[in-house]
């Protein structure tokens, strides 16, 4: 199959949208979850984590930031160690987290586990190819999340009907954008869907302005 890069990203982000509220998805889950507490965190070491909207502002675009510029290395032979990157970091700091306070369950560590070996497996047998859909799909997880905890959270909370169809929702711990509730009369998901749509201007820019090449 002879796809572009751009088009090789939105196959993955409609993939990513239609599994994330599985259990297929997990390691990115828990991924995008350490990498949105670091985020986090660093604005509380600031001094900014008492003003939450600011905080969580600033934390979702640090966050969208980052993976951004994990999309800007795409366009780069380093595209191969993205997702051991992504993955290996998450990796170390769970299982120091586990064996410290048993903050992370057993199921995570297996669930990253099994996404190393197999990224590790496509390193083995050099497939580029297999590298390049895996790097697409560690970088445009944090899209998932964000939109997830951004936009569909806040809408979940509307009513159990809503959640009950939302099942994309499942699995993800962070709602980022109910902190956002009727400020200003506007509804929390309006201001999520808002700012998740600034903050993915730029991965969709860089998305299309990859390599252009046939995979």
């Amino acid at each position: 199959m002879n796809l572009r890069s751009e088009e090789r990203a939105g196959i993955v982000a409609l993939i990513l949208l239609f599994l994330w509220g599985t259990l297929i998805t997990e390691p990115l889950h828990v991924c995008m979850e350490f990498f949105w507490s670091c985020a986090y965190k660093l604005m509380t070491l600031l001094g900014i984590g008492a003003h939450i909207k600011t905080a969580n502002t600033l934390s979702v675009l640090l966050f969208a930031l980052v993976f951004v510029g994990f999309m800007i290395l795409s366009k780069t032979g380093f595209y191969r160690f993205i997702p051991v990157t992504i993955l290996g970091i998450t990796a170390l700091s769970v299982a120091i987290s586990f064996f410290m306070s048993y903050t992370y369950s057993p199921g995570n560590i297996v669930a990253l586990a099994i996404a190393l070996a197999v990224t590790a497996f496509f390193h083995l047998i050099r497939n580029d190819v297999l590298l390049k859909w895996e790097a697409d799909v560690c970088i445009l997880s944090a899209s998932a999340f964000l939109i997830t905890g951004l936009f569909f959270e806040p809408l979940a909370r509307k009513g159990e009907i809503i959640s009950n169809v939302l099942y994309i929702t499942r699995h993800q711990q962070t709602d980022i954008g109910s902190v956002f509730g009727s400020f200003l009369h506007i509804p929390s998901f309006v201001w999520g869907a808002f700012i998740f749509v600034l903050v993915t201007l730029p991965t969709i820019y860089y998305s299309a302005s990859r390599d252009k090449e046939l995979i």
